[in-house]
This record gives C-alpha cells, structure tokens and sequence, in this order.
C-alpha cells in the first residue's frame, strides 16, 4: 500500500466535481489535453494555464479565459460562492 495513490473510484460520480472535454476540432491548440475525454475541468485549466504563461512570456498573448466555452464542454459542478477563495476562472484571476 505504501506509494499508491488514494481511490478516485467516488470522484467520478460526484456532481460536484467539474468536468471539461475538449472538442476534437480544437485539439491542435491544446496539444496537452486529450480531446474528447472527460477530465477535471481544475486540472485542465491549470495544465493550460501554465502552457499559456510559458508561451505568453515567449511573446504569445494571453486571452481571458484559460478554457474557453468555445473550444471545451463542461459538466458537474456547482456555482461559486461569493466567498469563493479557490483559483479564479480567468488568468487574471488564476492563484496557481
């Protein structure tokens, strides 16, 4: 047991967990990120966050949301609360 990693087996049924596919017709502008899969919309951003810092001090610009509604699918989750205190959805906003 030592070195394993704790169960996800509850977290991919939980509603509270945010998801987010990438449409397959984006997937060449997120060559880290499996299209048509559903993964952790948390993890995604942060994966695409910190590609889209590395490229922007490389002379790319950044744009305002980390995972667009354009090019991903999103589902679970709940609204945040005013007093949310977690990472913002915007790079801006981002406390990674």
């Amino acid at each position: 047991m030592d070195g394993e990693l704790p169960s996800t087996r509850g977290l991919a049924m939980s509603p509270i967990l945010r998801k987010a596919c990438l449409k397959p017709v984006y997937a060449t502008l997120y060559p880290d990120v499996a299209p048509n899969i559903w993964l952790g919309a948390a993890g995604v951003a942060a994966r695409v966050a910190a590609r889209l810092r590395r490229e922007c001090t490389a002379g790319g610009a950044l744009r305002p949301r980390v995972l667009p509604d354009e090019h991903f699918e999103f589902r679970g989750g709940r609204r945040r609360r005013r007093t949310w205190s977690g990472p913002g959805s915007r790079l801006g906003e981002s406390r990674l």
